[in-house]
């Protein structure tokens, strides 16, 4: 898979990407369209997160397709077409069961 990326201080390019592992509770995606956001900018042009650099990939917020699922994810399958918000939250914590994933 090809991703966008930081290549250095104020460059972008594509870089190929190895998804070798993935857990029981996840989902490959292949982004369809994506939504740059301040983080994505800061860590392109300014200098977010500078120790993950070079190849750094950016948006985190996108639509995308279903690649493969984790053998637990029930609700998604190969080929839904699904909106990747800017935060994932764990959904197996107590505060996500409880109704306030956005603290965890």
């Amino acid at each position: 898979m090809r991703g966008l990326a930081r290549i250095e201080q104020d460059v972008l390019g594509w870089v190929d990407i190895e998804i070798d592992e993935y857990g029981p509770y996840d989902a490959i995606c292949k982004p369809l369209a994506m939504a740059p956001c301040t983080s994505d900018v800061h860590i392109v042009w300014g200098h977010a997160y500078m120790s993950d650099a070079p190849n750094r990939v950016v948006g985190h917020e996108a639509t995308a397709e279903v690649v493969k699922v984790g053998d637990k994810v029930k609700d998604f399958k190969h080929g839904d077409r699904v909106i990747v918000p800017a935060i994932t939250p764990d959904w197996l914590t107590v505060p996500a069961e409880q109704g306030f994933s956005q603290h965890c």
